[in-house]
This record gives structure tokens, C-alpha cells and sequence, in this order.
């Protein structure tokens, strides 16, 4: 983007718009995260942790963001190795992905005895794996990430089969399910 044009100063102009968007975002969600019932299996607590996810991607950005415009780092080279994917983790996996499987949940809500379990697996491992690799990249410990990146993949995946046996069920399925509870 801007970075990579040289103009360093102009990329602060990034902040106020991420800024933004995280206050639309908590705006959307702010009722799911004061109670969103961790224990349930429910969309709100997805929705609830894509909030926190949020706000560290943000606080790691404008660090990144605000060490490049005020000469903390003369170079794009300078910036700490860490950083960058510190940042990008949060975002794409904390935040996205819970938002991705909230909105799964939603949508296969009356489908959800196919499969029950795999709704806390995902929540709690994607939500547990993503703390774990984030604090595991800033603080260089790259020795976990062959236990947590296992963790992370497996819950990702488990809520794919999951999600897709549940639309592959078909509305007919979803409704003899929901006239028999």
C-alpha cells in the first residue's frame, strides 16, 4: 500500500480508519460481549471474542504503525521479525475466523444435532490457539508453535466437516430435527 510507495508518514492515516472499524465492529456486537454465555455453544460468544481479537490486531498495528512514523524504526528492515505476524494473526484468525464460524452458526442453527460437540472444539480451540501462537510470536517462542498449530488446524477443520454436514443435511433434515426437540 502506502508503505511500500515510501511514504512512511502517509500509513498513519491507517490508524483512524481501523479505529473505526473496530468501534463499527463493537457497535454490531457490544450486546454479545458484556454476556455472551462462554459455556453455551451459541454464535454470540464468537462474535464476543472476534471484539478482543480486534482490539490487540489495532494495538499491535498502531505500535507498528506509530514506531515507523515517529523514527522509531528508520527502516522497514528495523521493524522487530515478530511484529508483523503478531498483528496478522489476531486479525485473520482470532477475529475473522470466530466472526466466519459465528455466522456459520447461525445459519446451520436448527441443524445443530449434527455433530454438537464440534461447536465447543472449535470455539475453544481456535479461541485458546490463537492466544497461545499470538503470545508465542511476540515473545519469539517458536518452540510451541509445533503443539499449538496442530490445536489451531484441527479446529479449524472439525468445524468445516462439521458446518458442511450441517448444509448438506438439507432444510427437510434441519426441520424433523427441530419438531422432534
Amino acid at each position: 500500500r502506502l508503505l511500500l510507495a515510501n511514504v512512511v508518514q502517509a500509513t498513519a492515516l491507517f490508524i483512524p480508519v481501523d479505529i473505526a472499524a473496530f468501534v463499527l465492529l463493537f457497535t454490531l456486537v457490544w450486546r454479545r460481549v458484556v454476556a455472551p454465555g462462554w459455556l453455551a455453544a451459541d454464535s454470540a460468544r464468537h462474535y464476543a471474542i472476534a471484539v478482543p481479537y480486534g482490539l490487540v490486531f489495532l494495538v499491535i498495528f498502531m505500535v507498528l504503525i506509530g514506531g515507523l512514523v515517529s523514527g522509531v524504526w528508520k527502516e522497514f528492515t528495523d521493524i522487530p521479525p515478530n511484529l508483523i505476524p503478531a498483528s496478522e494473526h489476531p486479525l485473520f484468525v482470532g477475529m475473522v475466523t470466530n466472526t466466519l464460524f459465528g455466522l456459520l452458526f447461525d445459519l446451520n442453527r436448527s441443524r445443530r444435532s449434527i455433530m454438537p460437540w464440534a461447536d465447543h472444539v472449535v470455539f475453544w480451540g481456535i479461541s485458546l490457539a490463537v492466544a497461545a501462537f499470538t503470545l508465542a510470536i511476540l515473545f519469539n517462542a517458536t518452540d510451541l508453535f509445533k503443539f499449538i498449530t496442530p490445536v489451531l488446524g484441527l479446529s479449524i477443520l472439525v468445524g468445516i466437516v462439521a458446518h458442511t454436514l450441517r448444509l448438506w443435511s438439507g432444510p427437510e433434515s434441519a426441520e424433523v430435527a427441530a419438531a422432534a426437540a
